[in-house]
Formats: C-alpha cells, sequence, structure tokens
C-alpha cells in the first residue's frame, strides 16, 4: 500500500522503464541495414529518402521522446 502512495517512486520507476524502452527501440533500430529505411537505388525516389518502415521508425523515436521528456518534466516539477 505504501508503494502505491509513494508518487516520486512510481514516477521515477515509470520513467526509468520508458527510457530502457527507448533505449531498446534505438538500438533494434541501429541494428536493422540502411536500405531498411531509406531508398538508396530507386531512380524515382531521392535517395536516403525514408520508406515506410523509415517514417514509421522516425514516429516511433519522436512520441518515446517526447514521452519521456512529459514524464522528466512531470517528475522535476514535484
Amino acid at each position: 500500500m505504501a508503494d502505491r502512495l509513494d508518487i516520486k517512486n512510481r514516477t521515477r520507476h515509470r520513467f526509468e522503464e520508458t527510457k530502457q524502452r527507448v533505449a531498446d527501440g534505438a538500438r533494434r533500430l541501429r541494428e536493422q541495414p540502411a536500405d531498411a529505411f531509406t531508398h538508396p537505388d530507386d531512380p524515382n525516389k531521392k535517395p536516403g529518402a525514408p520508406t515506410t518502415s523509415g517514417w514509421i521508425a522516425i514516429a516511433l523515436v519522436a512520441s518515446a521522446t517526447v514521452i519521456v521528456l512529459t514524464v522528466a518534466i512531470r517528475a522535476a516539477r514535484r
């Protein structure tokens, strides 16, 4: 019961979990081959332009960054 009432500890714990998930996701993205996220040889596309997978990866990283920053700012205000 005391753990449920300790908001700072719960926030810190959620922040650490989110930070770990972001780090794991970033690691998985770095392990992907570069051509999985860009158009290297397609004459109809600009070289280096993101593919659908690339846009999804960009959106996931941006979303995770916003979540981590939101949790950090809220924790700092308390």
